[in-house]
Formats: structure tokens, sequence, C-alpha cells
């Protein structure tokens, strides 16, 4: 009489499940679709035998020949599709801080950069009425590849309608700040 097998640790074989079925999903590929790619990759495999990795209960193994298959199919390693869907999560959300990090400080910088070449415009304009006119015609006036500076436009999504304040303060600030370089020169002078 045969002995019965020792029960399996499906822990790793679970993670690879699942990694499987979220690459697949992540490309927007049917069981069929893999199971055609696999086949190309030269590892022959079914689209019920790529079910049964995904929703087996425990998860259909998975040999040598369809790992490797499987890791050069998502053009992976084979090492990099043994990493748990989690932790493939958590660094993009680490990506995602870094790059929402990064966002805010170049808006912050080019808000600076902006206000001060603000300044400096208001400041020129208000002693030269030809730049003025120039920059208003070139910078500020409507026309295709223009910005526009409209909180109340219902088509910005809340992101942009509070962007578009932020730009509307920044000239609001450059102009007041300016003004006072304005006085404070002429005062200057006399």
């Amino acid at each position: 009489m045969a002995r019965p097998n020792a029960p399996r640790t499906i822990g790793k074989e679970t993670n690879l499940a699942e990694r499987v079925q979220y690459e697949r999903e992540q490309r927007g590929w049917t069981y069929d679709a893999l199971a055609k790619r696999m086949t190309e990759a030269g590892c022959s495999i079914d689209k019920s035998a790529i079910y049964k990795i995904e929703k087996g209960s425990p998860p259909r193994r998975i040999t040598v020949d369809e790992l490797v298959a499987l890791a050069r199919v998502f053009e992976t390693s084979v090492e990099e599709l043994l990493t748990p869907v989690e932790l493939l999560r958590q660094d993009r959300a680490k990506e995602l801080i870094a790059e929402m990090d990064n966002a805010v400080i170049s808006a912050r910088d080019g808000a600076g950069a902006l206000t001060v070449a603000l300044t400096e415009f208001y400041r020129l304009a208000a002693t030269d009425p030809d730049l003025h006119e120039y920059v208003e015609l070139h910078q500020f006036a409507p026309g295709p590849g223009k910005v526009e500076l409209d909180p109340d436009d219902p088509g910005l999504t809340p992101v942009g309608r509070a962007f578009s304040l932020l730009l509307e303060a920044a000239f609001e600030q450059a102009r007041a700040e300016a003004a006072e370089q304005v006085d404070e020169s002429e005062e200057a002078r006399r």
C-alpha cells in the first residue's frame, strides 16, 4: 500500500499563483492568451492548466520549464516572478510616493520661479508700457498652446482647480511685490 504524501507547504506556490494572475491581468491577457504565449515560448500549456495554477486549491504545481517560460513571457526573471504581489504593490506605492514628492518639489520650485519672473515682469511693466504690451500679447493672449487660468472651468479636476487658484495667487503676489518695489524705487529717487 502506498504511503500518503506529506502535506505540501503551499505558501510559495500560492505566492507564485497570485503573481501569475497579477502579471496576466496587468497585461489584459485571458487564460487562452497566456497559454498561447507560453506555447510560443516553447512550453506548451493549456488554458485550463493556467486557471488551475491561479484558482486551484491548492494551486496546480508549476514545473521548472513552465516557471522559466512564464518569466520569459512576462519579460522578467524567475527570481522576480517569485516575488509576492504584496511586495510589488508596496514597491509601487514607494515609487508613487517618490514621484509625488518630486512633483511637489518641482511645483514648489516652479511656483517660486514663476513668482520671481512675474514680479520682474510687473515691475518692468510699470516703467515700460511697450514691454508690458509685448508680454501681454505673447504670453497672456488666448490661443493654441496657451495655459488657461480659469478655476471656474467645470472641466477641471479638483487638483486642476487648486492649481489654477495657486497660479492666480502667484500672479497676485507678483503684482503686489512689483508695486511695492516700484513704490520703494520712486521713494528712493525723491
